[in-house]
């Protein structure tokens, strides 16, 4: 399972990150191996350029949810420049989503496609079950969106449903993508390709952090600072935000080890091929 650092935050999130420079600089040097960027909160190509660079891959997304939320909106025709510029310096690139609107998003897929461009495909909570259907019946490489707030019985009922689609095609195994889909439940129930995490940079950064517990360090839950261990960790400042920073990324990078070996066991293998780019295989245990 690749795990995809967020490195780009959306405004709300900006000033509080660059406070304690909880950004690619920071992803690097607690040891993530891959980046996420956001194309609405990209300041210049540098940016993009830079992290592929320090990163072994880079996933882009369009920032369509972060755009939708802030009430701002991300022009397809901009995006598509860019992707056409810049697009085969990264790993993979989003299609620009249409949050509630999968006609419009299928819309945007085709005049992406139409430029010469082959963006992932998102299947967002509350579309209709067909279009994920057609996703996994046409491409080789789709995501999954689903919001955190939906609540845990309904996020993985929605998920279930999902993944019932998915390996239900002729076309499995193919690779899939969980937008923030980094719950200790979630990757262990389903058998991403990738996910992406800002978690391990907003939870330390308002007071909480990231730990492995339970038999064998095999349980990922996340602990409030009143809560933690460490006693330096519940201090205030700089200096225990970059503790719990430092135990965040390496409990969450430790336990998508375990993930991707205990989905290893369980007959999904995903391996990677030259440059970063990746190859899937399975195994006759599928299940």
């Amino acid at each position: 399972m690749k795990l995809y650092a967020v490195t780009s935050a959306s405004e709300s999130q900006r000033a509080s990150i660059r406070a304690v420079q909880a950004g690619m600089q920071e992803a690097v040097r607690l040891g993530f191996r891959n980046g996420l960027l956001s194309y609405a909160v990209l300041r210049t190509p540098g940016q993009l350029i830079n992290a592929v660079r320090h990163f072994d891959s880079v996933l882009l997304d369009s920032g369509a949810f972060s755009a939708f939320n802030s009430g701002r909106r991300v022009k397809l025709e901009g995006y598509i420049e860019f992707c056409k510029r810049y697009g085969h310096l990264v790993d993979a690139y989003a299609c620009l989503d249409v949050i509630g609107d999968d006609g419009a998003t299928a819309r945007n897929q085709e005049r992406m496609e139409a430029a010469g461009l082959m963006p992932i495909p998102t299947f967002h909570f509350g579309e209709r079950w067909e279009t994920l259907t057609r996703l996994a019946r046409d491409y080789d490489y789709i995501a999954v969106g689903c919001m955190h707030s939906l609540g845990t019985v309904a996020r993985q009922e929605f998920l279930d449903g999902c993944w019932r689609i998915i390996r239900e095609s002729p076309r499995w195994p193919f690779k899939v993508h969980g937008w923030a889909m980094t719950d200790a439940a979630i990757m262990e129930r389903y058998p991403w390709y990738s996910v992406d995490s800002l978690t391990w940079g907003v939870g330390a950064i308002y007071g909480s952090s990231l730990e492995l517990s339970g038999p064998r360090r095999r349980v990922l839950r996340q602990v409030q600072r009143k809560k933690l261990k460490n006693r330096a960790m519940r201090q205030d400042g700089p200096a225990a935000t970059g503790l719990r920073l430092h135990a965040s990324a390496r409990a969450l990078q430790q336990y998508t080890d375990y993930v991707t070996r205990l989905w290893v066991a369980r007959g999904i293998e995903w391996k990677e091929a030259d440059h970063g780019k990746s190859t899937q295989g399975r195994s006759e245990a599928d299940h």
